[in-house]
């Protein structure tokens, strides 16, 4: 079982753990196999930047991203990066900004004063509404819109930490709910 169980049941505690037990290059074991954890950003700017030859993706990047920019490699990476490559220069991020903010805003008034709301699932509906404002030119309806949002939260449920810790051939209710939305 190797620490399946411990890193399904609170990621962010055990990654923790292992930071300060091991360093932030260590390597553990699950059901579904060996795990490697680089967790420093110069570790992750390597594998996406500078030497990202040298790393290969795995079926769940493929499985999620199917042929996009995070999931390919080669000739293929460098033909899509260098078509959004206009996208992500400093000066077109900070054209985001305004854009950003109306979108902000447009979420908190939403808000009902003495209200209880979920951090998490606030920022997660507008981490999607600001990147079809910016990058799509699309606003989403705050209330409206439910298969983009349904479909978009599904396929963040490929990444917990059941489906990554168990053999890819065990379902799962996320891996379930993944499939129904890429459908």
């Amino acid at each position: 079982m190797g620490n399946t169980i411990e890193w399904a049941r609170d990621p962010f505690a055990f990654t923790d753990r292992v930071v300060d037990e091991v360093g932030d290059v260590a390597q553990f074991k699950t059901i579904g196999g060996d795990v490697c954890l680089l967790a420093h950003p110069d570790y992750a700017e390597q594998m996406l930047v500078s030497n990202r030859e040298a790393f290969g993706k795995t079926s769940d990047f493929t499985a999620a991203f199917g042929d996009g920019l995070l999931a390919v490699g080669g000739e293929q990476w460098t033909r899509i990066r260098n078509a959004l490559d206009k996208s992500f220069y400093p000066e077109q991020i900070r054209s985001y900004t305004d854009t950003m903010v109306e979108e902000t805003q447009r979420r908190i008034d939403r808000w009902e004063d003495g209200g209880t709301y979920s951090l998490a699932d606030e920022m997660k509906e507008l981490a999607l509404e600001n990147i079809f404002a910016t990058l799509f030119d699309t606003r989403l309806s705050i209330d409206e819109n439910t298969e983009i949002r349904t479909a978009a939260n599904e396929l963040n449920g490929w990444f917990t930490p059941t489906s990554w810790a168990l053999p890819d051939n065990i379902p799962t209710p996320a891996r379930y709910r993944f499939r129904q939305a890429v459908d």
